[in-house]
């Protein structure tokens, strides 16, 4: 989650196999009105994202088996304007 209201400095991270939930202080703002590249990157054993190519986060994790739906959307009210989504499997080694 990033700009989030409850605290729109913190980027959210939510663990894809527990839920488990992942706190990065200072690195979920994003300016409003402005076209950012978002990347976020799956690994089996860790998760990294990216916003205009700067990364923001790095958490070991345990995705290996994640067979889900990928989403993107607003909460609570808020607006989001996406102008593109990519999803491209990654080769697992």
């Amino acid at each position: 989650m990033f700009g989030w209201e409850s605290n729109p400095t913190e980027l959210r991270l939510h663990e894809p196999t527990t839920g488990r939930k992942l706190a990065f202080p200072d690195k979920g703002q994003v300016v409003p009105g402005k076209v950012h590249f978002i990347e976020i990157d799956v690994h089996p054993d860790r998760i990294e994202v990216k916003v205009d190519g700067e990364q923001r986060a790095q958490a070991s994790v345990s995705s290996f088996g994640v067979d889900a739906p990928v989403g993107i959307g607003p909460a609570f009210g808020s607006e989001l304007t996406v102008e593109m989504m990519q999803v491209l499997a990654l080769k697992v080694e």
